[in-house]
């Protein structure tokens, strides 16, 4: 979430490690990312195999107590992608996000090695992005992670995803994204742009 590809999470606790995401205000989120593990460790045995992008669903009992459930918004099985971006074909709104990992290497071990995880989208009272920030990791960097939101600015949660180095389809129409991932519908020479294209993604330089 820091936006350094050179950082990882790395959980090796017991049970199902997840990485959350936690807003001040909701948010709609309608695209995600993430970064693996090939480029800074050797072994493809290190890349996320299973996992999934959850919500947590707030909303309050009849005796008027809160109840927190965590659904899916999307499920990822035997993968072997390094990089992986992924459009959420109906946006979710939500305060809090994670990243859900029930397999994070392809031999089926629990420890994930995840190098960025980004969240695309906007406040969800307006059109403009969120800008997070990274919070302080648990003492012991239990199965979690929070990153807070902060209200101002136009980033959402670890945009600078690192992915550069994404192949694309040369003949896919191409969709440009600025770096606060709102859609450019003309995009400009000398500006930096997430272009996704065929269902990949990479960071440009228009020319």
């Amino acid at each position: 979430a820091d936006g350094n590809p050179g950082t990882k999470w790395c959980d090796n606790k017991q049970g199902d490690p997840w990485l959350e995401y936690k807003y001040n205000d909701s948010v709609t989120v309608s695209r995600w990312a993430v970064l693996g593990s090939l480029g800074m460790e050797s072994d493809s045995n290190y890349l996320l195999r299973d996992f999934k992008l959850q919500y947590c669903f707030e909303s309050t009992n009849g005796n008027n107590q809160p109840i927190e459930e965590w659904r899916d918004i999307d499920i990822i099985t035997n993968n072997t992608d390094n990089q992986i971006v992924r459009l959420i074909s109906e946006p979710v709104t939500a305060k809090r996000f994670r990243l859900y990992v029930t397999a994070g290497e392809q031999n089926g071990n629990k420890t994930p090695r995840v190098y960025e995880f980004t969240l695309f989208g906007s406040k969800a009272s307006s059109h403009s992005g969120i800008k997070a920030r990274a919070a302080a990791a648990a003492p012991s960097f239990d199965s979690y992670y929070v990153v807070e939101a902060n209200n101002s600015g136009s980033e959402i949660g670890g945009l600078n995803t690192g992915v550069d180095s994404i192949e694309t389809d040369a003949d896919a129409e191409a969709e440009y994204y600025d770096l606060q991932g709102m859609r450019v519908a003309n995009p400009r020479s000398g500006n930096v742009y997430i272009v996704i294209r065929g269902g990949k993604a990479s960071k440009q330089i228009m020319r």
